[in-house]
């Protein structure tokens, strides 16, 4: 008996330190996000009346992706999010509500089905007429 209790403390120690770790993740990337030495090449032009940006250039299988961005429409109209695969094959959307300033912001798990090869995906944001997309590099 006395193992059992041990063996499920275990257990629970165990679960805690993974929450822990994902909460770890979660918070970092947000924080990335608001940083000012964001790389060139994952940001859209300034002019742009869509911008979209994510807070790395590569990723690898589990990795979390922060996408950020921002629409100068006056539309409330809500962006839609998707990433193309090596193939041009969409192996994920999501259609996002805008902020009262503008702003949008998500994460995605970088794999499952569709992430299969490594190299450029895509990502793109369109929002009624406004279009935009951005790549970076994937590997298994």
């Amino acid at each position: 008996m006395l193992q059992l209790v041990f063996h499920l403390i275990k257990k629970l120690g165990v679960l805690a330190g993974v929450v822990a770790a994902i909460a770890i993740i979660v918070i970092v990337g947000f924080s990335a996000t608001n940083q000012t030495d964001i790389i060139d090449s994952t940001l859209s032009s300034i002019s742009e009346p869509l911008l979209v940006n994510v807070d790395q250039t590569t990723y690898q299988r589990a990795d979390i992706i922060s996408i950020s961005g921002n629409s100068k429409s006056a539309s409330t109209q809500s962006v839609e999010l998707s990433i193309e695969n090596t193939n041009g094959v969409k192996i994920w959307n999501e259609n996002i509500n805008l902020k009262n300033d503008g702003k949008f912001s998500t994460l995605v798990i970088a794999g499952g089905g569709g992430w299969e090869n490594d190299g450029t995906y895509t990502l793109k944001a369109e929002q009624g007429d406004l279009a935009n997309k951005i790549e970076f590099k994937f590997f298994s």
